[in-house]
């Protein structure tokens, strides 16, 4: 049980990590978008109504970014990605810890360097240090133009997201510029909370403010849904795996007992003739049996806390990180969830264990004495 809640919770708490890390907490955009369409590139005029954000309390980074459609181009194999066009302000913190190869950008230096996952240097057969074509369709009064840019690529990325890897890429907001109208600025908000924060709230607050018809105003949770469901059903899997730990645990205690008994049936039926109470009589046994209950207790959680550090230190149970997002079991042991996990188990344990403790009420002492 132990190990079924510490995997389960750490799972949700790390995929909901590497989602709002990636995208942030909430996410402002245009109304008119549509989720999985391409998204409305609004004016720098239209920026400045969003400026109150970066000013909110629990909000840490408020980032503006632009996500541009672009076909991608190898030496030989082209690739259909979103280019995310950020500037030096978007936290690359997160990002860093998912570089496999290479670097994060240097924005501030240079506003021609992308970096781009390991899924996508693959197909286009691209590594570090290579330059690369990125072709954009710019709309302007003449009609559709094709425009390209050729960035160098300084950094290789894998989060394990394939919904993420298989379709991103990161570039500065200088280098899309040029295949841009001049006054488009950004396509979303993304804004990222102070620990703690609830991401509920702060919509709920942003929402109140910006004008409905041009913004609309979704949380991570909102924004990701399908992952966050997928989540849930996960709490599930943990009281099904808790309520068959349980059932499995009344009933060996129950036949431990059982066998105790039948083992003292003699002694039972000649205290009884010494004058032993029932309640005594079934203290006693209630007595043995939460010692064997205890040490049970003792000796699973000793269990999970080696195997829990094990796989700590060594991650020797892995994952397929296209299926689960992470590439190893990873968990975390809170002590609220150890203490109440204990408490609950002996307190079940020694409820149930009265069920076969009933049966000495019913020892007659003579046939007692006599039973072998």
């Amino acid at each position: 049980m132990l190990l079924s809640i510490s995997i389960v919770t750490e799972f949700q708490s790390a995929i909901k990590s590497k989602i709002t890390g990636l995208s942030g907490d909430i996410l402002i955009e245009s109304m008119a978008n549509v989720q999985n369409g391409e998204q409305e590139i609004l004016s720098d005029s239209i920026s400045q109504q969003l400026q109150f954000v970066k000013k909110m309390e629990n909000v840490k980074i408020a980032s503006f970014a632009l996500n541009k459609p672009c076909i991608v181009k190898g030496e030989e194999e082209i690739e259909g990605l979103i280019a995310r066009a950020v500037d030096e302000e978007y936290p690359f913190q997160f990002i860093k810890k998912f570089i496999s190869e290479g670097r994060i950008p240097n924005f501030k230096e240079s506003n021609n360097e992308v970096i781009i996952s390991s899924v996508t240097a693959s197909k286009v057969n691209l590594k570090v240090g290579d330059k690369m074509v990125m072709m954009f369709f710019k709309n302007d009064e003449s009609g559709t133009r094709a425009k390209a840019i050729n960035p160098r690529i300084v950094g290789i990325f894998n989060t394990g997201i394939s919904e993420y890897d298989n379709h991103t890429l990161y570039t500065s907001k200088a280098a899309l510029r040029r295949v841009l109208i001049p006054n488009e600025s950004f396509s979303q908000m993304e804004v990222f909370l102070k620990d703690g924060a609830i991401s509920d709230h702060e919509v709920s607050s942003i929402q109140e403010i910006v004008n409905p018809s041009l913004f609309q105003v979704r949380s991570a949770k909102e924004y990701n849904w399908q992952i966050f469901e997928w989540l849930k059903i996960l709490d599930t899997n943990v009281w099904v795996i808790i309520a068959i730990m349980v059932l499995v645990a009344a009933i060996t205690m129950c036949t431990t007992v059982l066998i105790l008994i039948t083992e003292k049936t003699n002694t039972i039926g000649m205290l009884k003739a010494m004058g032993a109470t029932n309640g005594e009589m079934r203290r006693l046994f209630l007595l043995q049996a939460s010692r064997i209950a205890i040490f049970g207790l003792l000796f699973g959680n000793l269990l999970a806390f080696i195997l829990g550090y094990l796989q700590t230190k060594t991650k020797f149970i892995k994952l397929d990180a296209e299926t689960y997002y992470l590439d190893h079991v990873v968990l975390h042991f809170k002590l609220n969830h150890v203490i109440l996990i204990n408490v609950f188990s002996i307190v079940l344990v020694i409820l149930i264990m009265m069920i076969p403790v009933s049966v000495i009420s019913k020892l007659n002492p003579i046939k007692s004495i006599r039973f072998n």
